[in-house]
């Protein structure tokens, strides 16, 4: 039986033998399982696929979405004080503790177990628009060592010539962090504890393999658990073993969602689409306000700059015009903090949806042509003045929120090993096959 050493500080190399042993092999401590196994009933694997981006995609176009306020509620006692998640996630834990307490009692459950022998929630539902701004207040700080280090203090005296600099600094961040709130929420940065599905009954490092080999898969109390959740309509995620996740599907959790929303026959589309709301309707609103932020910071930081440049004169004995110390002219300017409210009132909307689509083709890493993009941002205006702004940044959404071209999604796998048989291949020819199918996929005109 092979052990699991698996840790964030190991070489980059152990790491992914590590990973892959844990991957093949952590499910054959379980009673009933001799071979390599990827999933079962009651475990699944949340770095599969599309399940990486489990609860944060609505079912039909998948667009980014998040919990409504409304349906988010505290739990009873024996959780952590403030501790809250979507309603029928809640109802479905406090009725589990309800059966384990009461098995603690009857003598099912072993005591002496170190993390086991109670279930206890140490971490639920933490909201993401919260965590968006303080990731956006990060960026605001870079954004003015970016100018100062660059020397555009004295370029930068307006809004207006704040933008080309504003692009230059997204075109280098995009490159390995998102900008905008809908990518963002398909990001590494993000909890899936946010989805307001997800719950943690142990405080543990999520890297640390022996962790999870102790004391999850080899306690007694680990087998108990993990059917425990099913019943009670809850998944175990493989690599967080301390992680239980609401099952949409699961007749069980269908139960505690018909007391939640009212649907008789609710499906995890529809129930998604009742207790959770679409990210990019106020994806260009944040961007606005993220330009304001930015801008704003370095005319309260550096409200002045003097700059002093030579001047030319013509000598009398001459006519050569020449450059001297003593010849300079000195020039100030000024800067004042603007609102979101006069930015808007200075520009049309179509402007702010150009820079939406233009960031969204950076951060996504598609890199649709110049061509393309003309196009997009072309029937994005037409939507925008025909229809209403939030159907054109419908449209752009569609664009780019395809998840296809992430890494670990089922058609980037799907194509990794087809390119696998061709010993020309490079990493390269796999992001470039992967980029231009997911283009040609969202290739709709309205």
């Amino acid at each position: 039986m092979p052990s699991f050493n698996g840790n964030n500080n190991s070489s980059s190399r152990q790491m992914l033998l590590n990973r892959q042993l844990y991957n093949g092999y952590v499910l054959t401590l379980l009673e009933n399982v001799s071979e390599p196994t990827i999933e079962t009933a009651q475990i699944k694997d949340f770095l599969k696929d599309e399940k990486m981006f489990y609860g944060r995609l609505d079912a039909s176009v998948k667009n980014t979405i998040f919990p409504k306020p409304q349906y988010i509620s505290g739990f009873s006692s024996g959780a952590r004080d403030t501790l809250t998640a979507v309603s029928f996630v809640v109802r479905a834990f406090n009725d589990m503790k309800v059966k384990f307490d009461r098995d603690v009692k009857n003598g099912s459950i072993d005591l002496n177990s170190p993390a086991l022998s109670e279930l206890t929630l140490r971490k639920a539902y933490t909201n993401p628009i919260n965590e968006y701004n303080n990731y956006i207040n990060l960026s605001i700080r870079q954004f003015f060592t970016f100018v100062n280090d660059n020397n555009y203090l004295s370029i930068l005296s307006d809004f207006d010539s704040f933008i080309p600099i504003f692009m230059e600094y997204v075109s280098i961040l995009s490159k390995n962090v998102p900008i905008t709130r809908s990518m963002f929420f398909l990001s590494k940065y993000l909890s899936p504890r946010t989805t307001g599905l997800v719950l943690e009954i142990y405080e543990g490092d999520y890297g640390d393999d022996r962790i999870k080999e102790q004391l999850f898969y080899r306690d007694r109390n680990f087998e108990y658990l993990k059917n425990l959740a099913y019943v009670f309509g809850f998944m175990v995620d493989k690599h967080i073993p301390w992680r239980l996740v609401a099952d949409l599907n699961s007749p069980r959790m269908k139960r505690y969602i018909r007391e939640t929303i009212g649907s008789e026959n609710p499906t995890a589309g529809s129930t998604l689409l009742t207790t959770h709301t679409l990210t990019y309707p106020d994806d260009t609103d944040m961007l606005v306000s993220l330009m304001v932020s930015c801008y704003n910071e370095i005319a309260r930081m550096k409200p002045r700059t003097s700059i002093t440049s030579p001047a030319s004169t013509v000598n009398k004995n001459s006519a050569m015009t020449t450059f001297g110390e003593n010849c300079r002219t000195k020039k100030t300017i000024f800067r004042r903090e603007v609102t979101v409210a006069q930015i808007i009132s200075q520009y049309p909307p179509s402007y702010f949806l150009k820079i939406y689509a233009q960031i969204r083709n950076m951060e996504t890493g598609l890199q649709y042509s110049d061509g393309i993009m003309n196009n997009i941002i072309k029937n994005a205006t037409d939507l925008a003045n025909s229809l209403d702004t939030d159907t054109a940044i419908g449209y752009i959404a569609r664009k780019f929120d395809n998840i296809e071209h992430f890494g670990g999604s089922l058609f980037y796998d799907v194509t990794r090993l087809d390119l696998a048989e061709d010993p020309n291949a490079t990493s390269e020819d796999l992001e470039e096959i992967v980029r231009r199918s997911v283009q040609n996929s969202n290739f709709v005109i309205y």
